[in-house]
């Protein structure tokens, strides 16, 4: 009996990451209390990655424009190239779909090309509208959506109770507060009239 504890010990336990992804946790075919107890349970986590704002938006497309090995300062110089407008259009886009519309933009012959434009001192002629159309093929996340999003992130990772939790006590405290200050709180002083 020893000798078999000793030995479960000496040999390691296999260590298994089971990663579940999905844009869509509030669809009719996704079993709530299913990813609840399987991803919640015994040290399980379960993440919301909210759309990405203005500034994290201007890292992932710059990011995502040098990935192809494309000095974003050089594209710059060209007046038909705007990073902010990019950043600015991209609201409501995920990170994903942001690098998506740059590989549809920049496919490996156009970078060879813009390369050798760059290397003789010419002006890209890439301009934002090349971004905007690869970028309004790609899928948009509503505002209604976004909502369900958070929605639902809110109630898998146990925030909704935490809220609600803190509502209630702050309502006691304020009604524990309320009650003292009619009872025997400080009376305030009327000024006299003035006649």
């Amino acid at each position: 009996e020893k000798a078999a504890l000793s030995s479960s010990k000496a040999t390691p336990i296999p260590r298994i990451l089971i990663v579940g992804n999905t844009s869509r946790p509030t669809h009719e075919f996704c079993d709530k209390k299913g990813l609840q107890e399987f991803f919640g349970k015994k040290g399980g986590k379960i993440l919301f990655t909210p759309i990405p704002d203005y500034s994290t938006r201007m890292q992932i497309w710059k990011r995502c424009i040098e990935n192809t090995s494309l000095n974003v300062h050089e594209l710059t110089h060209n007046r038909k190239f705007n990073l902010s407008i990019l950043s600015h259009i991209s609201a409501g886009y995920s990170a994903g779909t942001i690098r998506a519309a740059v590989e549809k933009t920049l496919s490996e012959s156009k970078v060879e090309i813009l390369r050798k434009i760059l290397a003789s001192g010419r002006q890209s002629e890439l301009s934002t509208n090349d971004f905007v159309s690869a970028l309004s093929k790609q899928n948009f996340c509503y505002q209604k959506e976004y909502k369900k999003f958070i929605d639902y992130a809110n109630s898998v990772n146990g925030e909704k109770k935490r809220r609600e939790i803190e509502a209630a006590l702050k309502k006691e405290k304020d009604e524990i507060a309320g009650s003292k200050t009619k009872k025997g709180g400080p009376k305030k002083k009327r000024k006299p009239k003035k006649k």
